[in-house]
């Protein structure tokens, strides 16, 4: 089969850099040779497993890309919100309310949709695609067949998505599967807006408040900086401030800084706190830059990108977010090796 693949590959004159997994020992690497005989020049020893080869790997991929990088089809100016969450909290009936009409299929029982219905929509003189997701189950409780493919169908729409509005269900109240899903947004960089539903079923609001804001506080600690709000799709409270909400997401989604901007921050984060020592020197940050956008990303050059420390990631993290006001999503801090000069 990879012969095949590698045929395939070839008829597309494509470039394609081909990773050999599994090589876990260094000593195996002459296992390589053997791959040469698909016709593939790129190839580089990995081991998914340990993360070894990993850098080079994107290293090869990197020397591959278009100077300019590549363009996405989006339409500029367009907010691409994903709704999404666990089946039967209201996605539907939430895509139904905006449109003024029974566009999307609203049944008490759960998973009605199967796949994503992109719709697109204008708000305020906004423009909007709204994706509206079968429901994410937990991975136990996915049948094989048509509720498979539709929870691989929903992630990914959070992939083509800008921002991720999840659901809750205000009844049943935040569960782990939340979570989940929230993690599943940011791990894939987009932003994320939290909106508990069917508050019009609550007979304490002001008390059930309180309530949510502390469990959200304590389950979903490592999203202190998602935006969320109580709705009722039902009856259209709120549904304004998602909107409001998301526009304000999407202006820092697409945030861009000069190089220049980037390194004046990383200058002044070294100032404050300089880079750690490893082994008998010292971990040498030369220069920075924006990459890409959606989310913010930002690259360091060092001399040794494998001895950065996740805590010093993390204050780099945290002081582009600082200096830029990227306060509300998820952002991107990659260290790579700079090349010497011949």
């Amino acid at each position: 089969m990879d012969e095949e693949i590698a045929d395939l590959l070839r008829k597309r004159s494509k470039k394609v850099v081909a990773a050999v997994n599994k090589l876990d020992d260094p000593k195996m690497h002459d296992l390589l040779t053997d791959f040469y005989s698909l016709g593939l020049e790129n190839l580089v020893p990995v081991s998914s497993a340990h993360g070894l080869g990993v850098g080079p790997l994107l290293e090869e991929i990197h020397e591959l890309l278009p100077p300019g990088g590549v363009e996405e089809d989006h339409p500029e100016g367009v907010i691409r919100l994903a709704v999404t969450g666990r089946p039967n909290v209201g996605k539907s009936s939430l895509v139904n309310r905006v449109l003024g009409q029974e566009r999307m299929v609203v049944s008490e029982v759960p998973g009605t949709t199967r796949d994503a219905v992109d719709t697109p929509v204008t708000v305020d003189g906004r423009d909007y695609l709204l994706i509206d997701t079968a429901g994410i189950r937990k991975p136990g409780r996915i049948k094989k067949g048509v509720e498979r493919w539709s929870v691989v169908r929903a992630m990914k729409a959070m992939d083509r998505a800008d921002v991720a509005l999840v659901l809750i269900d205000a009844v049943e109240g935040l569960t782990d599967q939340e979570a989940r899903v929230c993690g599943m947004a940011v791990e894939r960089g987009r932003a994320v807006i939290l909106a508990v539903n069917k508050w019009d079923l609550m007979e304490d609001p002001d008390r059930s408040f309180k309530e949510f804001k502390d469990l959200i506080a304590y389950k979903l600690k490592f999203l202190s900086f998602v935006p969320w709000l109580v709705i009722s799709a039902k009856t259209g409270r709120n549904m304004p401030k998602i909107f409001k909400a998301a526009e304000e997401l999407y202006a820092q989604y697409t945030f861009r800084a000069s190089t220049s901007e980037v390194n004046n921050v990383l200058e002044d984060s070294l100032r404050h706190h300089q880079a750690p020592l490893i082994g008998r020197g010292r971990l040498k940050l030369f220069y920075a830059t924006q990459v890409s956008t959606r989310p913010p990303t930002f690259v360091v050059f060092t001399n040794a990108p494998e001895k950065v420390h996740f805590s010093y990631s993390r204050y780099l993290q945290n002081r582009f977010r600082e200096a830029f006001g990227l306060d509300r999503i998820p952002i991107k801090v990659y260290f790579r090796k700079r090349k010497r000069r011949d």
